[in-house]
């Protein structure tokens, strides 16, 4: 075949539109998946647009999930997040809202704060993976949901928390000061800052830190040091009932 007629048929082939082609001859099923999809992807531009503060670039995943290079603060009063996150490589700050679940926060996070949450019961749906995790002052019930290794886990002044099951079995500071405490349990074996002060119902240390270079558990109704790590650099215990 000539040049000359080469050319001519990749010049007929340009001028044919595929697109509108096989949108003609394509399943219809599949023309409304494509526009329902792209309506979806629209609608989570603007959910971030009027709900969230992102500091860096979000990409909206095949799946619809949002992951985000950089930071993302919560800003709606809305009950639950209103965008499924993915992954978020910076913080991810959804406090003193009115959060009642952290489903849709990101599974993935370098700092998790959902502190100052009066409605939230339950850390199920949170991330399972966190250097730092903070749940301060929520009405947390239970620990479970929580990362299984942390740097910093702070779930303090939970005032119905009775149990530390289910929460981070490894970790590097660990305050669990001012909850409602009836056991140790569930804490990891080996940190270097623990803090359980102001359990009043505390009577025991059986089931916490075997290791700590620091360790209070100052204003509880400790019966006995029995179960104290062995070696610490700091420990304090003042406030308690035990007799010496």
């Amino acid at each position: 075949m000539s040049k000359k007629y080469k050319f001519l048929i990749r010049e007929a082939l340009e001028e044919i539109d595929l697109d509108a082609i096989s949108q003609e001859y394509e399943n219809p099923e599949k023309i409304e998946k494509r526009v329902t999809i792209k309506k979806q992807r629209k609608e989570i531009e603007e959910l971030l647009e009027n709900d969230f503060n992102i500091e860096g670039e979000y990409t909206i995943n095949d799946d619809l999930t949002v992951s985000v290079d950089g930071n993302v603060n919560w800003e709606s009063e809305k009950e639950k997040l209103s965008v499924t996150f993915k992954e978020v490589t910076g913080k991810f700050d959804c406090s003193s809202s009115n959060l009642e679940s952290l489903e849709g926060a990101p599974k993935k996070v370098k700092e998790f704060n959902c502190s100052f949450n009066e409605n939230l019961t339950s850390l199920e749906g949170g991330p399972k993976e966190a250097e730092d995790y903070y749940c301060v002052i929520c009405n947390l019930l239970s620990l479970k949901g929580a990362p299984k290794r942390v740097k910093i886990f702070y779930c303090y002044e939970n005032k119905n928390l009775t149990s530390l099951e289910g929460g981070p079995e490894e970790a590097e500071e660990y305050n669990c000061s001012n909850c409602n405490l009836l056991s140790l349990e569930g804490a990891p074996k080996k940190v270097k800052r623990f803090d359980c002060t102001y359990n009043k119902n505390l009577t025991s240390l059986k089931g916490g830190p075997e290791e700590a270079m620091y360790y209070n558990c100052s204003g509880c109704n400790l019966l006995s040091l029995k179960d104290a790590p062995e070696k610490v650099n700091i420990f304090y215990c003042y406030g308690n009932q035990i007799k010496i």
